[in-house]
């Protein structure tokens, strides 16, 4: 785990520094306001440091208090790849459906299924959530969504 820790960390400290060099690229200011680079290059340094955080951490970490990784096996596994899979075929249809439609439907089966929760509840809370997400990025953020064939605005 100890050198698994150390390589996961070289290989996110690399490719945090084409991260932030792609985003130094970018105007970091737009008058008063930030750029459309400033974002990236924020997370880029925050990707450096925490992956030299990770690598100093596994380097000082004893090889005795080494954990092995256990991975899903039997109902967790079948959970994770649900996930997977849903999530997939949400956004393959993202734009047929529109991001209401594909986001609703990926969030209702995610909580009926794998939530366990009733119908009722599953469909407030995907109503809920896709309402936000909408309103977050569509109103306030004010970034297109695909529509689909159904056109809600």
């Amino acid at each position: 785990m100890k050198r698994l820790d150390q390589i996961t960390a070289l290989i996110v400290f690399v490719a945090s520094l084409w991260f932030t060099f792609e985003a130094l690229k970018m105007p970091l200011a737009a008058g008063k306001a930030p750029g459309s680079g400033w974002l990236p290059l924020i997370l880029g340094l925050l990707m450096a440091f925490l992956s030299a955080l990770l690598f100093i951490a596994a380097a000082r970490r004893p090889v005795s208090q080494d954990r092995n990784v256990s991975w899903p096996t039997g109902k967790g596994l079948a959970n994770n790849v649900a996930i997977v899979v849903g999530l997939a075929i949400s956004v393959a249809l993202l734009q047929l459906l529109g991001y209401i439609v594909s986001t609703f439907v990926f969030l209702l089966g995610l909580t009926l299924f794998l939530g366990r929760y009733n119908w009722k509840s599953a469909t407030a809370m995907a109503v809920i959530t896709t309402a936000i997400l909408y309103w977050v990025f569509q109103q306030w953020l004010m970034i297109p969504l695909p529509s689909g064939l159904i056109n809600f605005t």
